[in-house]
C-alpha cells in the first residue's frame, strides 16, 4: 500500500477502536513554518490526521515536515478544511487604521502572536497567523478590529484537492443551508471521491429537524461522490479551548443530542475545547461511543514556544505525546 492509503486505514482503524485523534491547524492558518513545526512534533506523538488549510503553500510545508520526519514514523492522513456557508472559522482579523489607538490591549488576547507592535509602535497584524478565534475583539477600547471573511474560489480548490497528501476533506457548515451543501459538492464533484469526508458543525445552534434534514442530504450527496468514508465532527466551543473541565462539555452535549439516529450511522467525533479533561470524560461508559477528537487551539497553545528553535522540541515533544496519549489508551 502506499503511505496515503495507509494513513487512509489507519484513520479508518482509529476511528472504529475509538481512539482518533486530529491535529487541527486551522482553517485560517497559514503560517508555514510554525505548521511545519507541529506536524513533525504531533506527527511523532502519534496523531491519526492533519487538519489545514486549503491551500497550495501550506500542503507544501506539510509535505516538508513529512520528508523531515523519521523513517519508520506513520505519516498522518492529510485533511483540507473547506467552507460551505460562512463558517467562522474562515476570517482573519483587521483593524480600522484611523481608529486604532496604538494601546496594545489586545496583543496578550492573541493565542498565536498574530499582533504586534513595529518599530514605529505602530500596531500591526500577521495575517498568516490568525485563525479568527475573536479573542482579540472584546479587549479594543476604539472598536478599531473587525473581522473580514476569506473564501477560495472552487478552481483554487479543485488544484488543492489534486494534491497526492490529501486523503481527506472537512467540509465547515454554519448555517446548515442544503442549497450550499448542493452547490459545494456540484462544484467538487469526483475529487471528492476515495477521500474521508468529515461535515464539522455546531447542531447547539440548530433545531433537530433541521439537523436531521440537513445530515439527510448529506449522507445522500456523499453516497453520490463515493468517498473512502464518512465522519461527523460536532463542534462545541470552537475556537475557545482551555485547560478547564467545562471546555469541551458543549461538544459532548451536542455530540449526545444526535446519539440515538446518527451514531449508527457516522462515526461521530468532537472539537471545540478539546483537552486533556476531554479524555477523561470519553472514559465514561456513556460517551465511549465517541469515536475520537480534533484538538486545536490547545495543542498549538501548548507548545508554541517550542516551535521556534528545533533545540526546544524535544520539550515540544513530550506535551504533545501528553496530549495524544490522554486519548490513545
Amino acid at each position: 500500500m502506499t503511505a496515503k492509503q495507509d494513513a487512509l486505514k489507519q484513520v479508518a482503524d482509529a476511528l472504529s477502536n475509538h481512539t482518533y485523534f486530529k491535529l487541527i491547524c486551522g482553517a485560517s492558518f497559514h503560517d508555514v513554518d510554525k505548521i511545519n513545526a507541529l506536524v513533525q512534533i504531533y506527527a511523532q506523538a502519534g496523531i491519526d490526521c492533519v487538519d489545514v488549510a486549503c491551500e497550495p503553500h501550506v500542503l507544501k510545508a506539510v509535505e516538508d515536515a513529512y520528508q523531515l520526519l523519521p523513517i519508520d514514523t506513520p505519516k498522518p492522513l492529510v485533511m483540507v478544511s473547506l467552507d460551505v456557508d460562512g463558517d467562522p472559522h474562515f476570517r482573519k482579523i483587521h483593524v480600522t487604521r484611523s481608529a486604532c489607538v496604538d494601546c496594545e490591549a489586545c496583543l496578550p488576547a492573541c493565542p498565536v502572536d498574530a499582533l504586534f507592535m513595529d518599530a514605529d509602535h505602530q500596531f500591526q497584524i500577521n495575517s498568516d497567523r490568525c485563525y479568527g478565534c475573536s479573542r482579540c475583539l472584546p479587549t479594543c477600547p476604539s472598536d478599531a478590529l473587525y473581522f473580514q471573511p476569506t473564501h477560495a474560489l472552487p478552481e483554487a480548490l479543485l488544484e488543492v484537492l489534486k494534491h497526492p497528501l490529501v486523503g481527506a476533506v472537512e467540509l465547515h457548515a454554519n448555517h446548515l443551508e442544503i442549497t450550499s451543501l448542493q452547490r459545494l459538492f456540484d462544484a467538487l464533484g469526483t475529487s471528492l471521491s476515495q477521500k474521508w469526508i468529515s461535515l464539522c458543525f455546531r447542531p447547539a445552534e440548530h433545531t433537530a429537524d433541521k439537523v436531521n434534514t440537513y445530515l439527510d442530504r448529506f449522507n445522500a450527496l456523499c453516497e453520490s461522490v463515493q468517498p473512502y468514508g464518512v465522519m461527523l465532527q460536532i463542534d462545541g466551543n470552537a475556537m475557545q479551548a482551555d485547560e478547564l473541565y467545562q471546555s469541551s462539555l458543549p461538544a459532548l452535549a451536542g455530540a449526545t443530542a444526535l446519539a440515538e439516529r446518527w451514531k449508527t450511522r457516522f462515526p461521530v467525533t468532537l472539537s471545540g475545547g478539546i483537552n486533556a479533561e476531554t479524555a477523561r470524560l470519553l472514559e465514561e461508559e456513556a460517551h465511549q461511543w465517541i469515536a475520537g477528537v480534533g484538538m486545536g487551539t490547545l495543542a498549538r497553545k501548548r507548545v508554541w514556544h517550542y516551535l521556534d528553535d528545533e533545540a526546544t522540541f524535544p520539550q515540544a515533544h513530550a506535551v504533545a505525546s501528553y496530549l495524544v496519549g490522554a486519548f490513545k489508551k
